[in-house]
Protein backbone atom coordinates (compact mmCIF):
# COMPACT_ATOMS: atom_id res chain seq x y z
CA UNK A 1 0.00 0.00 0.00
CA UNK A 2 2.87 2.61 0.57
CA UNK A 3 4.46 1.32 -2.40
CA UNK A 4 1.47 2.02 -4.92
CA UNK A 5 0.85 5.65 -2.74
CA UNK A 6 4.36 6.66 -2.97
CA UNK A 7 3.92 5.97 -7.09
CA UNK A 8 0.55 7.73 -7.29
CA UNK A 9 1.92 10.96 -5.03
CA UNK A 10 5.35 10.74 -7.74
CA UNK A 11 2.42 10.84 -10.53
CA UNK A 12 0.95 13.79 -9.47
CA UNK A 13 3.94 15.54 -8.83
CA UNK A 14 5.43 14.87 -12.11
CA UNK A 15 2.05 15.45 -13.85
CA UNK A 16 2.41 18.99 -12.66
CA UNK A 17 5.77 19.42 -13.50
CA UNK A 18 4.75 18.35 -16.71
CA UNK A 19 2.35 21.25 -17.01
CA UNK A 20 5.23 23.42 -16.43
CA UNK A 21 7.44 22.01 -18.92
CA UNK A 22 4.62 22.13 -21.52
CA UNK A 23 3.93 25.76 -20.66
CA UNK A 24 7.53 27.16 -20.64
CA UNK A 25 8.22 24.99 -24.33
CA UNK A 26 4.80 25.71 -26.24
CA UNK A 27 5.81 28.48 -28.46
CA UNK A 28 4.41 31.74 -28.65
CA UNK A 29 4.01 33.73 -31.86
CA UNK A 30 7.45 35.44 -31.89
CA UNK A 31 8.25 38.73 -31.87
CA UNK A 32 10.61 40.07 -34.42
CA UNK A 33 12.36 44.00 -33.82
CA UNK A 34 13.00 45.48 -37.15
CA UNK A 35 15.37 48.46 -37.56
CA UNK A 36 15.96 50.77 -40.90
CA UNK A 37 18.38 53.52 -40.67
CA UNK A 38 19.73 56.35 -42.85
CA UNK A 39 23.25 56.59 -41.64
CA UNK A 40 24.45 59.97 -41.29
CA UNK A 41 20.68 61.59 -42.00
CA UNK A 42 19.56 60.23 -38.50
CA UNK A 43 16.66 58.98 -39.88
CA UNK A 44 15.53 55.98 -38.49
CA UNK A 45 12.49 53.79 -38.30
CA UNK A 46 12.15 51.10 -35.48
CA UNK A 47 9.41 48.25 -34.71
CA UNK A 48 8.65 45.46 -32.12
CA UNK A 49 6.17 43.34 -34.28
CA UNK A 50 4.05 40.36 -33.50
CA UNK A 51 3.91 37.57 -35.90
CA UNK A 52 1.40 35.73 -37.32
CA UNK A 53 1.01 32.39 -37.38
CA UNK A 54 1.30 30.58 -41.28
CA UNK A 55 -0.14 27.25 -40.03
CA UNK A 56 2.58 24.95 -40.75
CA UNK A 57 4.84 25.74 -37.35
CA UNK A 58 6.01 29.65 -38.76
CA UNK A 59 4.94 32.77 -38.47
CA UNK A 60 4.99 35.60 -41.21
CA UNK A 61 5.54 39.38 -40.74
CA UNK A 62 4.61 41.47 -43.88
CA UNK A 63 4.68 45.58 -43.35
CA UNK A 64 5.77 48.94 -44.74
CA UNK A 65 7.73 51.80 -42.77
CA UNK A 66 8.70 54.99 -43.90
CA UNK A 67 11.34 57.75 -43.37
CA UNK A 68 12.36 61.24 -44.48
CA UNK A 69 14.68 59.33 -46.77
CA UNK A 70 13.14 55.89 -47.94
CA UNK A 71 10.37 53.54 -47.94
CA UNK A 72 10.79 49.97 -47.13
CA UNK A 73 8.65 47.15 -47.03
CA UNK A 74 9.35 43.66 -45.87
CA UNK A 75 7.81 39.97 -46.47
CA UNK A 76 9.06 37.80 -43.92
CA UNK A 77 8.73 34.16 -42.47
CA UNK A 78 10.65 33.38 -39.16
CA UNK A 79 10.77 30.09 -37.46
CA UNK A 80 11.37 29.18 -33.71
CA UNK A 81 13.52 26.77 -34.72
CA UNK A 82 15.12 28.93 -35.48
CA UNK A 83 15.31 31.10 -38.69
CA UNK A 84 14.46 34.20 -40.31
CA UNK A 85 13.90 34.24 -44.40
CA UNK A 86 12.40 36.90 -46.50
CA UNK A 87 12.19 39.80 -48.55
CA UNK A 88 13.11 43.51 -48.04
CA UNK A 89 11.94 46.50 -50.73
CA UNK A 90 13.77 49.45 -50.14
CA UNK A 91 13.37 53.15 -52.20
CA UNK A 92 15.92 55.66 -51.06
CA UNK A 93 13.35 59.05 -51.24
CA UNK A 94 16.60 61.13 -51.22
CA UNK A 95 17.96 62.69 -54.12
CA UNK A 96 21.75 61.58 -53.38
CA UNK A 97 23.81 58.22 -52.35
CA UNK A 98 22.46 57.04 -49.18
CA UNK A 99 23.54 54.65 -46.80
CA UNK A 100 21.21 52.15 -45.32
CA UNK A 101 21.49 49.86 -42.34
CA UNK A 102 18.47 47.15 -42.16
CA UNK A 103 18.24 44.69 -39.05
CA UNK A 104 15.59 42.12 -38.16
CA UNK A 105 16.01 40.12 -35.00
CA UNK A 106 14.67 37.29 -33.71
CA UNK A 107 14.25 35.89 -30.02
CA UNK A 108 15.28 32.33 -29.61
CA UNK A 109 16.16 29.37 -26.85
CA UNK A 110 19.27 28.35 -25.79
CA UNK A 111 21.27 25.80 -27.95
CA UNK A 112 24.41 24.16 -27.35
CA UNK A 113 27.74 24.19 -29.30
CA UNK A 114 28.37 23.30 -31.76
CA UNK A 115 25.17 24.57 -33.90
CA UNK A 116 25.04 24.13 -37.57
CA UNK A 117 24.43 27.29 -39.46
CA UNK A 118 23.40 28.38 -43.05
CA UNK A 119 22.50 31.49 -44.87
CA UNK A 120 22.24 33.24 -48.11
CA UNK A 121 21.94 36.57 -49.69
CA UNK A 122 19.54 36.20 -52.05
CA UNK A 123 18.83 37.58 -55.95
CA UNK A 124 19.05 40.63 -55.01
CA UNK A 125 17.68 43.21 -57.77
CA UNK A 126 18.20 46.93 -58.09
CA UNK A 127 16.77 49.78 -60.73
CA UNK A 128 17.32 52.86 -62.06
CA UNK A 129 13.28 53.88 -60.66
CA UNK A 130 13.94 58.00 -61.57
CA UNK A 131 15.16 56.72 -65.38
CA UNK A 132 18.19 59.24 -64.52
CA UNK A 133 20.79 57.00 -66.15
CA UNK A 134 22.54 56.43 -63.05
CA UNK A 135 22.50 53.25 -60.97
CA UNK A 136 24.49 52.00 -57.65
CA UNK A 137 24.41 49.37 -55.08
CA UNK A 138 27.46 49.04 -52.99
CA UNK A 139 28.46 48.21 -50.00
CA UNK A 140 29.34 50.66 -47.08
CA UNK A 141 33.04 50.20 -47.47
CA UNK A 142 35.35 47.49 -47.72
CA UNK A 143 35.72 46.51 -44.33
CA UNK A 144 31.59 46.13 -43.98
CA UNK A 145 29.76 43.20 -45.35
CA UNK A 146 26.48 43.79 -47.08
CA UNK A 147 24.80 40.91 -45.24
CA UNK A 148 26.02 39.92 -42.09
CA UNK A 149 24.17 37.15 -39.73
CA UNK A 150 24.34 37.75 -35.93
CA UNK A 151 24.39 35.34 -33.70
CA UNK A 152 23.78 36.76 -29.76
CA UNK A 153 23.57 39.98 -30.98
CA UNK A 154 27.61 39.32 -31.96
CA UNK A 155 28.65 39.46 -36.04
CA UNK A 156 28.51 35.90 -37.45
CA UNK A 157 29.59 35.73 -41.20
CA UNK A 158 29.16 38.22 -43.54
CA UNK A 159 28.15 38.34 -47.30
CA UNK A 160 29.61 40.38 -50.23
CA UNK A 161 28.59 40.20 -53.89
CA UNK A 162 30.01 41.89 -56.53
CA UNK A 163 27.85 45.38 -57.59
CA UNK A 164 28.95 48.49 -58.80
CA UNK A 165 27.68 51.03 -61.06
CA UNK A 166 25.22 50.63 -64.18
CA UNK A 167 24.19 53.06 -66.80
CA UNK A 168 21.10 53.51 -69.28
CA UNK A 169 17.73 55.07 -68.63
CA UNK A 170 15.29 52.43 -66.19
CA UNK A 171 18.11 49.88 -65.99
CA UNK A 172 17.94 46.86 -63.82
CA UNK A 173 20.54 44.75 -62.64
CA UNK A 174 20.18 41.41 -60.82
CA UNK A 175 22.69 39.87 -58.95
CA UNK A 176 23.59 36.15 -58.25
CA UNK A 177 22.64 34.17 -54.74
CA UNK A 178 25.71 33.81 -52.49
CA UNK A 179 25.40 31.17 -49.74
CA UNK A 180 27.33 29.96 -46.48
CA UNK A 181 26.80 26.67 -45.19
CA UNK A 182 24.03 25.57 -47.70
CA UNK A 183 22.39 23.11 -48.54
CA UNK A 184 21.82 21.28 -44.99
CA UNK A 185 23.04 23.83 -42.43
CA UNK A 186 26.69 22.66 -42.62
CA UNK A 187 29.14 25.00 -41.26
CA UNK A 188 29.03 25.06 -37.41
CA UNK A 189 28.48 27.69 -35.36
CA UNK A 190 29.16 28.45 -31.43
CA UNK A 191 26.44 28.22 -28.64
CA UNK A 192 23.38 30.57 -29.32
CA UNK A 193 21.00 32.42 -27.00
CA UNK A 194 19.06 35.52 -26.61
CA UNK A 195 18.61 36.53 -30.68
CA UNK A 196 19.55 35.23 -34.11
CA UNK A 197 19.45 38.10 -36.60
CA UNK A 198 20.12 39.61 -40.22
CA UNK A 199 21.90 42.91 -41.03
CA UNK A 200 21.74 44.49 -44.47
CA UNK A 201 24.68 47.28 -44.73
CA UNK A 202 24.90 49.21 -48.20
CA UNK A 203 24.69 52.69 -50.30
CA UNK A 204 21.60 52.89 -52.96
CA UNK A 205 21.94 55.77 -55.78
CA UNK A 206 19.31 58.74 -55.21
CA UNK A 207 15.62 58.20 -55.78
CA UNK A 208 16.38 54.18 -56.59
CA UNK A 209 15.55 50.74 -55.75
CA UNK A 210 16.76 47.69 -54.52
CA UNK A 211 15.25 44.34 -53.69
CA UNK A 212 16.93 41.56 -51.39
CA UNK A 213 16.13 38.60 -50.05
CA UNK A 214 17.71 37.05 -47.03
CA UNK A 215 17.93 33.97 -44.93
CA UNK A 216 19.60 32.60 -42.30
CA UNK A 217 19.09 29.57 -39.56
CA UNK A 218 20.70 27.96 -37.09
CA UNK A 219 20.08 24.31 -35.41
CA UNK A 220 21.33 22.57 -32.29
CA UNK A 221 20.92 20.94 -29.46
CA UNK A 222 18.58 22.55 -27.58
CA UNK A 223 19.35 23.54 -23.58
CA UNK A 224 17.24 21.70 -20.90
CA UNK A 225 14.70 24.41 -19.19
CA UNK A 226 14.93 24.08 -15.46
CA UNK A 227 11.32 22.81 -15.56
CA UNK A 228 12.73 20.05 -17.61
CA UNK A 229 15.42 19.40 -15.69
CA UNK A 230 13.34 19.49 -12.53
CA UNK A 231 10.49 16.88 -13.95
CA UNK A 232 13.66 14.62 -15.00
CA UNK A 233 15.30 14.55 -11.23
CA UNK A 234 11.61 13.98 -9.90
CA UNK A 235 11.40 11.12 -12.10
CA UNK A 236 14.51 9.93 -11.15
CA UNK A 237 14.48 9.97 -7.17
CA UNK A 238 10.62 8.38 -7.64
CA UNK A 239 11.77 5.11 -9.06
CA UNK A 240 14.82 5.07 -6.73
CA UNK A 241 12.76 5.41 -4.12
CA UNK A 242 10.24 2.94 -5.18
CA UNK A 243 13.09 -0.08 -5.89
CA UNK A 244 14.48 1.16 -2.86
CA UNK A 245 10.93 0.10 -0.83
CA UNK A 246 9.73 -2.36 -2.98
Amino acid sequence: MYVRGLREALLRVSAAAAVVVGANTAFAAPVVTLSIDSIGIYDNYTIQAETLPNGDGTYGLSGIGYGNNFQCNWDLTVNPDPSITGTFHLTNLNAATTTFVVLASLPIGSFGAPTATGGYLGDVTYNDANNDGNLSWDPVNASTAIYMSLINGANYQGINVPSGPAFGTGVTVTSSRVSFGLPGLTQAGPAASGTIGIRLSFQLTGNDHVDIPVFFQLEGGAVPEPATVLLLGVGLAGLALIRKRA
